[in-house]
């Protein structure tokens, strides 16, 4: 487990944080807090590092978070209370193919599933898209720091209880029950038939059964000096990012700590690529590309 590249010291900017990232297509993408700009990394490896970079205005307040869509399209939310859809074209320019309106509140958190987005925000409402049009608004009571969209289920969180949804639809209209509740904060991931959540200790990932009655809590994983910020699976593996400034790699077999690394700074966000490649960012826009 090494650090590959990272982005020049001269390319940090003091003060200011990554918040989000997202690998699509074949290129990392991040955004933050600081403002409307979405940095898109050409040209990444060993041998080019992370200099080569397009920057765009994706919105004209902060980014809170990107997932990627179907195809080349990718969406972006903002403290604007808007969702913008894009799309790639084919010479790098980005196309803003439709603003979603409707939230009051910032949606925090997007999750694209099976065509539809699921976008939660700060109210604690959680709006469902399909084709540019919302299909429904769930409630859930309360602020959401993250989302999952899985099968016929949602799952959200803040900082005390995971709550798993069941959706239904009833002369065309979306409605959530409550499926089940455990205890755990953000953020949340999903291995398989596994819910991966915070403990609400703050250092501690849970592991829990998720298809099965009283969602039995597996094992724990324990490591992280301070608050658990970031969580990506690579192949069978678990990456956890904190602001302890490590990350480490465990094994969700045995639940076991593989490896361990320090970065530059408290890690906010991981992505993974299909080669097993992450990236972490966070404080003052560090990024670290790692190799497990």
């Amino acid at each position: 487990m090494k650090v590959i590249c990272k982005l020049s010291e001269e390319a940090k900017v003091p003060g200011e944080d990554w918040d989000s990232l997202m690998w699509h297509n074949g290129k990392l993408f991040s955004g933050g807090y600081a403002n409307g700009k979405i940095k898109d990394f050409c040209s990444l490896g060993v041998e080019s590092g992370l200099e080569t970079f397009k920057e765009f205005d994706a919105h004209e307040y902060p980014i809170y978070h990107m997932t990627p869509g179907s195809g080349s399209t990718f969406f972006t939310s903002s403290s604007d209370c808007t969702i913008r859809h894009w799309d790639e074209a084919a010479n790098g320019s980005f196309n803003l193919l439709a603003t979603l309106e409707g939230h009051e509140e910032p949606p925090r958190k997007l999750r694209f599933f099976n065509g539809r987005l699921y976008s939660g925000d700060e109210k604690g409402y959680v709006k469902v898209w399909e084709d540019g049009k919302c299909l429904g608004t769930i409630e859930t009571m309360e602020e959401i720091w993250d989302l999952l969209a899985i099968q016929d289920h949602f799952i959200t969180v803040r900082h005390i209880d995971v709550t798993v949804y069941s959706i239904t639809q009833r002369d065309d209209k979306l409605r959530g029950s409550v499926r089940t509740s455990i205890p755990g904060r953000a953020p949340l991931l999903t291995v398989g038939d596994r819910l991966c959540c915070i403990d609400r200790k703050d250092n501690v990932v849970n592991v829990h059964e998720l298809n099965k009655p009283g969602t039995a809590l597996l094992g724990s994983l324990k490591g992280h000096e301070a608050l658990i910020n970031a969580i990506v699976v690579v192949s069978n593996l678990l990456v956890t990012g904190s602001s302890d400034k490590n990350l480490i790699v465990w094994n969700l077999e045995n639940f076991s700590q593989e490896g361990k690394i320090s970065v530059d700074g408290y890690v906010n966000a991981v992505v993974s690529t299909p080669d097993g490649t992450v990236y972490a960012a966070g404080e003052n826009k560090f990024i670290a590309c790692i190799k497990l």
